[in-house]
Order: structure tokens, then sequence, then C-alpha cells
């Protein structure tokens, strides 16, 4: 995620991201933008470099996992409310909080996409995979 406009007109602000970065650190996984029961993993890991919004996440649902391995699910969106927003030739939100990342087909900020990173975890005694999900901002 990038500071600047996104498709649906929101304007995304250096500053408001960095103060936001922390807050999705943590905040659950979602396909689409559905709810809480649905939930796929977690956000990991987040940084804040100025510019771009990073984040790493931990997808746990094996059949979504493979449809990203495979090329089916290539980006993501970040959700979030607002406390206000500034009227300008966009929506200009302020106090971003109660944050997820959602996989999606159409992102709002078209330069989202997913890096995918496998790397092997311990689980009650057992080897398993762990599926990390990188927003990768090209610009």
């Amino acid at each position: 995620m990038c500071s600047g406009m996104s498709r649906n007109h929101n304007i995304y602000t250096s500053e408001e991201l960095q103060a936001f970065s922390s807050k999705l650190a943590n905040a659950p996984v979602y396909i689409e933008h559905v709810a809480v029961p649905n939930a796929i993993g977690k956000v990991t890991k987040t940084d804040w470099d100025g510019h771009n919004l990073w984040y790493e996440a931990e997808v746990y649902d094996e059949a979504t996992a493979e449809k990203i391995r495979k090329g089916l699910i290539q980006h993501v969106s970040v959700g979030a409310d607002y406390e206000a927003v500034d009227l300008v030739d966009g929506k200009v939100p302020h106090g971003l909080h109660n944050a997820e990342l959602s996989l999606v087909a159409v992102p709002g900020i078209p330069e989202t996409n997913v890096q995918v990173i496998e790397k092997p975890t311990q689980l009650e005694g057992r080897l398993t995979w762990a599926q990390k999900i990188i927003d990768v901002l090209r610009k």
C-alpha cells in the first residue's frame, strides 16, 4: 500500500499510513473483506519506508494457500475504519483503525500484488509449512 489515491478515491497520506502501520500488525486476513468467522490468516509484520506500507501475513487455510501458489489470487487490499474524513477531490481518511487485510481480485491500489514465501515451522512436534504473503508495490 502506498500514499496516493486509490480506485475508490480514498487519498492516503504518508503521515496517516505511517501512523496506521503498527495498527495493521496482527490484523486478520480475509478473502474479499468478508466477516471475522471467515478469517484465513493474520498479518505478522508491517514496515513503513516513507512511501510504501509493506506487510507480511501468514495464511493458515491450505486451499487458499494453494490458490495463491497457482496464481489464482494475486492481490491484496487493506481495510480500515476511520475517525474523520476530509472531502477534496477524493476522501482523505484520518485516524485509521480496525485494520484488516484481504486477498482480492481487484485491489483498490492497482500496484499491490502478492509474493509467496514459504518456510518450515514446528507445530506440535511436526514440521509444517507456513504460507506468508508479502504485498509488493511496484511504482
